[in-house]
């Protein structure tokens, strides 16, 4: 059985953000380099500063080839 998803990852935040509350979760807000405002859930990361949880543009699929080998498509 095959699935269909959008992967995440996080990236470091950006020196201009933003930082606020929204039901109860920190969110980070900036203005990208086309000038376009942009939002996104804050996190912590392995070396315990903030960091900003994005999800990727294109979806991904995930499935299992003839072979019984893990196959991943975007």
């Amino acid at each position: 059985m095959a699935t269909v998803f959008k992967k995440s990852a996080t990236r470091a935040l950006p020196k201009d953000a933003e930082l606020f509350m929204r039901k109860g979760k920190q969110f980070a807000r900036w203005t990208n380099r086309f000038g376009k405002s942009r939002n996104a859930p804050v996190t912590h990361g392995a070396d315990g500063q903030l960091r900003i949880s994005i999800e990727a543009a294109v979806y991904t699929a995930k499935y299992r080839d003839g072979d019984g080998r893990l196959v991943e498509r975007t």
